[in-house]
């Protein structure tokens, strides 16, 4: 009968305290985590897992990301004081 299928076996219902916000449902509606590991395993599955970004767009986002950690770093070394010099 489930040949070949992926089953997944969790709570489907309110009272069961597994549902939880997500960013693609309109108007503040939830989900519940067995619909979410569904549409995780339905995406790797699909090959929908990632996102293209343009080199420029993904070279800004990392310079960005190296920046801040720099700055956490060093304002963590000189007793965050750095700001007042």
């Amino acid at each position: 009968m489930f040949n070949g299928s992926i089953v997944f076996v969790g709570a489907y219902a309110e009272g069961m305290q597994d549902n939880y916000s997500v960013a693609s449902m309109r108007n503040g509606a939830q989900m519940y985590g067995v619909e979410i590991q569904a549409n995780i395993v339905q995406a790797l599955l699909e090959g929908e897992t990632t996102l293209r970004v343009s080199p420029v767009l993904a070279t800004i986002a990392q310079v960005a990301a190296v920046g801040a950690l720099l700055l956490c770093c060093t304002g963590a070394k000189s007793g965050a004081r750095w700001w007042r010099r």
